[in-house]
């Protein structure tokens, strides 16, 4: 999940990354006992990382300045991307190759390829 959601920064523990192992462990487990599966994970993940980060904002002390804010809008950006293919992912198959998946109905789908039809 680091991978997939560039959080790959953990050499500072708490300080780097936006959420600890723990948390993602506890939010795929709880997506997979709950029969949700990896993208609704995920979609949790980025929840929880905009929750976490909604309450940084951006501050300058004399010439030095901390942009918070920027972080958190990236992941804002992430979450809504990954809601809305959430949504349009888990609602209904895919019927062709537009969306750049196999499709879930196809030609010939119920030959029989052991007899030969």
């Amino acid at each position: 999940m680091r991978f997939e959601l560039g959080d790959t920064v953990v050499d500072k523990e708490h300080e780097a990354a936006a959420l600890s192992d723990q948390e993602y462990i506890a939010i795929i487990t709880a997506a997979f006992e709950n029969e949700k599966g990896w993208k609704y994970a995920k979609l949790k993940c980025l929840e929880a990382i905009c929750m976490k980060l909604s309450f940084e904002v951006s501050t300058t002390i004399g010439p030095l300045e901390y942009q918070y804010g920027q972080r958190a809008e990236r992941w804002r950006q992430l979450y809504q991307e990954m809601k809305l293919e959430f949504r349009t992912s888990s609602a209904f198959p895919s019927l062709g190759k537009q969306s750049g998946q196999d499709p879930y109905f196809y030609t010939g789908m119920h030959e029989n390829l052991r007899r030969g039809e």
